[in-house]
């Protein structure tokens, strides 16, 4: 990003009437064109909105022409910063329209009534008590430290710090903190560490069949691969065999790692952060990494297409994996990419917990990458995946009934849709350009509303069989009084099973 998009004397010069005080240009004309219509555009695409309901309602295009003194000069310095994509700078505005139940969150228009809507002054970001002037203080770093390291710069844990203490600030109404009503406490480095540690020691150990049959052995040459303190080359000499280190690989390729209280991300940055240290270890060139993903693409292209679809997408897969390795090969982001993709989720109640852990791994995503000067290729940066596939705002305390969705969702029709479904969110996740992505979206939809009527037609099924049983049952009683007690106590029966029925397919279609 250019840098005098964030001095204030070379702002005053790019927008027209600026005033610190009174105004809010700089946060309308150059943050917001900044996140929607640059970060979150491809650098082709980039343009201002013409006067037309397509356009006004596309938030990937440049806004507020009226309020730049130099629009010329203000979209050169837009096109020097490449397209990142991510989630992190999208729109919360809907493309519908208020009247159609369109929510207007960041008020990204062109409309001058609903601008007003939202208004941050200028005076936020700049002056002796600004934001920019505050940033300026201190030395940041876009990595995060180890255990090990000495902090010499504020590193993107500090996210995490600042949140916890916001949270246990006490509201000026109630005198409380909103700390203990979310349960959101800060865990120390050293302690997520430990945590981290002992789970992929246990999950992994599992997974992997030792030569020697000495599972302690493996634990403990585990253990080192895991250990920042210990030197790689004597890290990853522990695993000699080519087959304990295809296993680990293997493993790690099909681990599923979930924090249902993600917060800032503490235990997942370090899940990520040990499985890139020990997949850098024991497979220095990417080679079983990157076979294990493309295994992973075409077992998943598999089962939801047909054969001539599968092919494409595999071709595709191919494609996409290999040039992400290939590109990146002298770093760990095709590590992070595929972890991220793959393995790691995170769910908090609190949406702006689920930010804060998007931020993170964007960064820790972000820093894999070097910049180049070809514009075409954007750079040399790879666009980022959609991290809001992988880090939601979700209740985890409300449960799901145990083993009644799974029954449902044994029927050959609606595992196709639960494959079809699942294959679009693994598209999702790496679709870059907002038109696609989209797409994909108005696919999954309609593939949630394809298993949700199988669902029901299930539902139908099953209660017309268990009123068909009761009749059968009936018949068999030799006097209408009989049929009436047995009809009255299979119907009370039926009444309980139906009950436990709606509950699993009301989860089964949560689950959906």
């Amino acid at each position: 990003v250019h840098p005098n998009l964030f001095i204030e004397a070379q702002v005053k010069k790019l927008l027209n009437d600026y005033d610190r005080d009174s105004g809010d240009s700089y946060y309308r004309a150059v943050l917001q064109n900044l996140f929607f219509a640059t970060l979150n555009t491809e650098i082709e695409k980039r343009r201002f909105s013409n006067d037309n309901r397509a356009d006004h309602r596309n938030p990937g295009l440049y806004r507020y022409k009226d309020l730049m003194a130099q629009p010329d000069e203000t979209l050169a310095m837009f096109k020097q910063t490449p397209f990142v994509n991510g989630g992190l700078f999208d729109c919360l505005d809907d493309f519908d329209g208020a009247q159609a139940g369109g929510r207007r969150v960041d008020c990204f228009t062109n409309n001058t009534t609903q601008r007003k809507e939202i208004s941050i002054p200028n005076s936020l970001f700049f002056g002796e008590h600004g934001l920019i002037a505050l940033f300026n203080r201190y030395k940041f770093t876009v990595e995060e430290n180890t255990p090990l390291e000495r902090e010499v710069a504020l590193d993107p844990e500090l996210l995490g710090n600042v949140f916890e203490n916001l949270l246990a600030a006490h509201t000026r109404e109630t005198q409380e903190s909103a700390r203990k009503q979310t349960g959101s406490y800060y865990t120390p480095r050293a302690v997520v560490d430990y945590m981290v540690d002992e789970s992929l020691i246990a999950a992994l150990a599992e997974k992997v069949a030792p030569d020697d049959e000495n599972r302690q052995r493996l634990r403990d040459n585990l253990r080192q691969l895991l250990n920042y303190g210990e030197d790689d080359d004597t890290a990853a000499a522990a695993f000699k065999s080519d087959a304990e280190r295809k296993a680990i690989v293997k493993a790690v390729a099909e681990l599923k790692i979930i924090d249902p209280a993600v917060g800032s991300g503490a235990f997942p940055m370090g899940i990520l952060h040990k499985l890139t240290l020990a997949l850098r270890r024991i497979d220095p060139d990417n080679k079983l990494w990157a076979a294990a993903q493309i295994e992973i693409a075409v077992n998943l292209t598999q089962q939801a297409y047909s054969d001539e679809d599968d092919a494409k997408r595999r071709e595709d897969t191919l494609r996409r994996i290999n040039a992400d390795f290939e590109r990146h090969k002298d770093s760990d982001f095709g590590r992070k990419l595929y972890l991220i993709q793959n393995a790691i989720y995170g769910v908090d109640i609190q949406p702006i917990a689920a930010q804060i852990a998007k931020l993170r791994f964007f960064i820790s995503l972000a820093i894999e990458q070097s910049r180049s000067n070809d514009i075409a290729d954007n750079y040399g940066i790879r666009a980022l995946p959609n991290l809001e596939t992988r880090f939601v705002a979700a209740n985890t305390l409300i449960g799901l009934t145990p083993g009644g969705e799974f029954r449902l969702m044994e029927d050959a029709s609606a595992t196709r849709e639960i494959a079809a479904l699942n294959e679009l969110r693994a598209l999702h996740i790496s679709t870059a350009d907002r038109a696609a992505k989209l797409n994909i979206i108005e696919q999954e939809k309609r593939a949630q509303k394809r298993l949700a009527a199988e669902l029901d037609r299930m539902s139908a099924d099953w209660e017309t069989g268990q009123r068909e049983a009761i009749e059968r049952r009936a018949a068999m009683m030799p006097s209408p009084k009989d049929q009436a007690i047995v009809r009255k106590e299979e119907t009370a029966k039926y009444e309980n099973r139906k009950a436990r029925f709606e509950s699993g397919l009301a989860d089964a279609k949560k689950i959906a």
